[in-house]
């Protein structure tokens, strides 16, 4: 069965597992010459205009899962319950803790009280005094306590304001209204707080406006100094060395001498003393690395890090801190050029160009605490095993935890990075411009030495939504209202963050993204592109074909989650398109018409609502990977395609590829096979069966380019090999033949063309190529003998084996089970077997007989 997505009393230690990757400290430790106690037990919340009485809070965490924790609100997730907690945002809430503080503590000349995130409006008190305002839950926060912490009966408390009516002044205080994304409240203040963006609603999830203590809480006390910052800058690099520089950013309050040890997968590489004062705390190296390993992504090569630990000690050579953590060397360029098409848009790694294949990222949940080490792992493996080799951090969200970068760094995955902005206006005003400037000093300072970030963008969508979306008009601004609200979008985007920026790393920036926009025809050759044209437009999944831009980095088509993950949301008697829950489900504008108008165009009508679920997602499948088929044909022309999305941040109906769960829907599988590094696709073009190799690897290929044509009934009735090199990087045609010398027009409906690329002992790669709409083919019902090995506990091995007629799109499920199978979706030829494995969260005793098979004959 489903596990329930947020069990909060296992919650305490996962915050800073995610954040700063290290064990949960629940006393006072020492690191070196540095004590932390991490402050998370024993917290109490109440609601501030209510009575006094407190509850049990975990921390980190917010204040609606503690509200769910002691069954003061029902799941936000389950029915309408959405709409049951929206009154939530609209209270102040108070979080408070006693505590002591060990001598070993007290006894340090620097005591602060460090917050990693705070959401949002808070007014910190340490024993009745206030130490902070916060305003920005991106950035983190300290403060000296060192004269107020006691040793005893340390009161702790934390007055959150409702984000609401907090940022209420700051809406009537404008003389015009501001475009505020998805935010559906009657005043728009969302982006006067900096806050997720996508916590006050987006087309694919709920509105739910959080206030709580996110990112951890500790004390850290030290005598001499500790290290606030390292920073590498690569200077040059070869295949024979490489120049570092290796900046240590300290925090002290007086001037002395520090021995500084440097080591680099752990061999000390320099040793130095030197007085540092609090007026220039910085030291400086530079070190050659001989023979240096490159950081590759993970199709192209090994994603290969060095472990650089710095240390400092005082005069005595007492260790007063170590700070550790791992740095890929590669070189990484964005290129943006004029050339005989346009304008390019892509990336460079260690020289080479690169195809990037991937997709949008969303936070994967609305309460972010509650994203366990576990989720993180499964969000990137399942990247990976998808054959990506990029993913967008969408500017709506958050920046994510450590873990997100460490995963991806460690994967072999690159990210492109927004800062969080999207789809509104921004007000300009001093005190927002400085929060703003902050907030993005602090992210790239704790990001940059991340070998997987490859871009940095300052927003999404704002610019193309300025001069495409109607908001002049729509708010009947005036020309020094536009002028105004213009001026702010240049001085944050183009002037404030790049300039930032620049002072802290040296990766490219872009200030939004798309670049160019998809109402015209001129602009797919130019830049970056958002192609919407297929939801928003109601296009054709044709027209991903019409429009290709140089690097697709949106684009999409929404499908419903799997029975199981429906069955934690909606009741049984809920389950059918006409429900209310279902309808309050969607979030789209566009609502469930869109995808019965595609649906009609390629599949029968589903006779069930389990069968529509099914159809659905193979509807999906089908749209995105013929726009995958479009991109990878066209490289050079485009050499990025980033769909949306990856994932969810609730059971949703939405456009991602894996549910809420991990789930991977049929557009995963669909993604694994079409983003292979060497994949063949097949076009039908002027009565011409034409076959494209499209290679992403970085070395020429022999290879046997094998096609078929099969019948549904008797299996291969025409076939084809020929020698092939496929030449490294590039998209070639190696084949082209009259379509009707492979299948005469009456018999499509009962044939298809197979083609398979063979590359020395490899398993086939393969491409299913059917020549008329799904809804055509004369399908009967498949004779399908199952058999299941169990290997251990959780996984088991699945051989299935078709004895007579095609069986389209197998698909396994067990119900109330979560599932994980190597394969599922697929096409099963006549007289085929296939071996896939299956791992599940729980033992299965008989797994054959609680596995469930259909295809797609089974919905007709």
């Amino acid at each position: 069965m489903k596990t329930n997505p947020y069990n909060y009393s296992t919650l305490l230690i996962i915050s800073l597992i995610i954040f700063i990757g290290a064990p949960s400290k629940l006393a006072a430790q020492n690191q070196a010459g540095i004590t932390q106690k991490y402050l998370h037990k024993n917290w109490q919340f109440h609601q501030a205009d209510k009575s006094k009485k407190k509850y049990p809070a975990t921390v980190p965490g917010t204040v609606h899962t503690d509200l769910i924790n002691q069954e003061l609100i029902k799941d936000p997730f389950y029915g309408n319950n959405e709409t049951e907690v929206q009154w939530v945002e609209n209270k102040d809430w108070v979080y408070e803790l006693n505590f002591n503080a060990e001598e070993v503590i007290l006894h340090k000349k620097n005591i602060t009280l460090n917050f990693a995130g705070l959401d949002t409006y808070a007014d910190v008190y340490l024993n009745d005094k206030k130490i902070l305002v916060a305003n920005n839950m991106f950035r983190t926060w300290q403060v000296d306590i060192k004269t107020l912490l006691k040793k005893e009966n340390n009161q702790l408390k934390i007055y959150f304001h409702s984000p609401i009516n907090y940022a209420i002044p700051f809406y009537e205080k404008l003389n015009y209204k501001l475009p505020a994304g998805n935010d559906n409240a009657d005043k728009k203040v969302s982006i006067f707080t900096r806050k997720a963006p996508y916590h006050y609603g987006w087309d694919w999830g709920p509105r739910m406006v959080t206030s709580g203590i996110w990112r951890p809480i500790f004390i850290e006390a030290w005598n001499n100094g500790t290290i606030e910052n390292v920073q590498i800058v690569q200077k040059e690099i070869n295949n024979t060395s490489a120049l570092i520089e290796i900046n240590t950013e300290l925090e002290i309050n007086e001037k002395n001498t520090f021995n500084f040890i440097y080591s680099l997968n752990g061999k000390e590489i320099k040793t130095e003393a030197i007085i540092i004062s609090p007026s220039n705390p910085t030291h400086q190296i530079t070190h050659t690395i001989t023979n240096p390993k490159l950081w590759w992504t993970h199709e192209l090569g090994e994603p290969y890090r060095y472990n650089l630990t710095v240390e400092i000690q005082n005069k005595k050579g007492e260790t007063l801190a170590i700070k550790s953590q791992q740095i890929g060397l590669r070189t990484i360029e964005l290129i943006q050029e004029k050339d005989k098409i346009g304008t390019s848009y892509y990336f460079k790694l260690n020289g080479e160009p690169i195809f990037m294949k991937g997709a949008n990222y969303i936070p994967a949940s609305n309460f972010i605490p509650s994203v366990t080490p576990q989720k993180y792992q499964q969000l990137i493996q399942s990247a990976k095993d998808a054959n990506m080799n990029m993913l967008r951090v969408w500017g709506g969200g958050i920046y994510e935890n450590d873990i997100f970068y460490d995963l991806c760094d460690q994967h072999g995955i690159m990210v492109w990075q927004d800062f969080m902005f999207a789809c509104s206006m921004y007000p300009g005003d001093t005190a927002f411009v400085n929060n703003v400037k902050q907030e993005v000093i602090e992210n790239v300072k704790r990001l940059r030495h991340h070998p997987s970030i490859a871009l940095w963008c300052g927003n999404n969508e704002m610019d193309v939504a300025w001069h495409n979306w109607g908001w002049q008009k729509q708010f009947n601004y005036s020309k020094d209202d536009s002028a105004t609200i213009w001026n702010n979008y240049l001085n944050i985007f183009e002037k404030l963050i790049p300039n930032t920026v620049q002072q802290l790393d040296k990766r490219a920036y872009v200030p939004t993204s798309p670049l160019s926009n998809w109402g015209k025809t001129e602009n797919f050759n130019h830049n970056s592109m958002h192609y919407w044209g297929v939801w928003h437009g109601e296009d054709k999944f044709t027209e991903f074909y019409n429009n290709v831009g140089r690097f697709v980095s949106e684009y999409g088509f929404q499908s419903f989650p799997d029975l199981n993950n429906v069955n934690t949301f909606t009741p049984k008697k809920e389950q059918h398109l006409k429900s209310d829950i279902l309808t309050k489900r969607q979030k789209s504008y566009k609502g469930n018409r869109l995808i019965f108008d595609h649906l009609n165009r390629h599949y029968q009508e589903p006779k069930t609502f389990p069968h529509f679920l099914y159809v659905n997602q193979l509807l999906q499948a089908k749209g995105i990977g013929m726009a995958i088929d479009a991109h990878r044909l066209n490289k050079p022309h485009c050499m990025g395609t980033l769909y949306w999305q990856l994932n969810d941040c609730w059971p949703a109906i939405s456009w991602s590829s894996t549910d809420y769960y991990g789930t991977w829907k049929a557009l995963h599988y669909t993604v694994q096979q079409k983003y292979q590094s060497i994949y063949p696709i097949v076009q039908e073009q002027n009565k011409q069966l034409n076959i494209h190799i499209v290679s992403d690897i970085l070395a020429d290929k022999n290879a046997t380019l094998k096609i078929q044509l099969i019948d549904f009934k008797k299996g291969v009735i025409k076939e084809e090999e020929k020698t092939i090199n496929i030449e490294a990087n590039k998209s070639k045609s190696y084949f082209t033949s009259d379509l009707k010398k492979w299948c005469k027009r009456k018999k499509r409906n009962q044939q298809l063309i197979r083609v398979a690329i063979a590359i020395d002992k490899e398993p086939e790669i393969e491409n299913l190529h059917y020549l008329i709409p799904e809804k055509n083919l004369t399908l009967v019902t498949p004779k399908i003998s199952v058999n299941t090995q169990k290997i251990d506990s959780t996984n088991y091995r699945i051989t299935l084996k078709n004895n007579n007629y095609l069986a389209k799109n197998v698909y396994l499920s067990v119900a109330d089970e979560s599932i994980h199978f190597s394969n599922n979706f697929f096409d099963l030829l006549p007289n085929q077997t296939i071996t896939l494995t299956a791992k599940t969260q729980n033992e299965i005793n008989d797994l054959k007989s609680q596995l469930q098979i259909i295809s797609l004959v089974d919905t007709f």
